[in-house]
């Protein structure tokens, strides 16, 4: 897949219509600590993998894009901030706001591209604890785990897999220097 966030990547990812090892749809997102913490372990898992990107405004199921209100509005930076504060290791990101017309009305599409690791792999130092709406304790990623990706999930990696990803790391590092 290419690297380079452009407009017209942004149209073919949010038409492509299907969820992939290195493309995630979420249909909205609210700002909740809830709902960054669940990014956060797609970022983890995307960015072991070897990268990929999520796309907001994108139904789950139907894939429908709807977009989100014009006013929603990051940077690349608070993205990494807000990511990068519960791991070790570096998690590298681009980031775009696309906006095309859904239905006569400008909606965004914010998408994050995320970057492969390079160097480390991205571990969780903390525990990803949150209370949900229903008052629930849930926990999105648990402190010292490695994530990847395995068909369209993010999941806690099995002894074979980490060494694909090590062995990925390591000839992806090694071309970077």
């Amino acid at each position: 897949m290419r690297t380079e966030l452009t407009p017209d990547l942004a149209e073919e990812l949010i038409g492509r219509g299907f969820e992939s090892p290195d493309l995630d749809y979420k249909q909205d997102f609210d700002d909740s600590t809830e709902a960054w913490m669940e990014l956060a372990k797609d970022v983890f898992g995307m960015s072991n993998f070897g990268g990929g990107y999520v796309v907001f405004g994108v139904k789950d199921g139907t894939f429908e894009p709807v977009g989100l209100d014009e006013s929603f509005q990051k940077d690349t930076q608070d993205w990494i901030d807000r990511i990068s504060k519960w791991i070790t290791g570096r998690v590298a990101v681009s980031y775009l706001e696309h906006v095309t017309k859904i239905g006569g009305v400008n909606r965004k599409f914010p998408i994050l591209h995320i970057h492969g690791s390079v160097g480390s792999l991205v571990v969780p130092k903390v525990d990803g604890r949150y209370v949900t709406r229903s008052g629930s304790d849930k926990i999105a990623f648990r402190q010292g785990v490695i994530y990847t990706r395995r068909g369209t999930s993010t999941v806690s990696v099995t002894g074979e897999e980490f060494w694909h990803l090590f062995w990925a790391l390591t000839k992806s590092t090694a071309c970077k220097e």
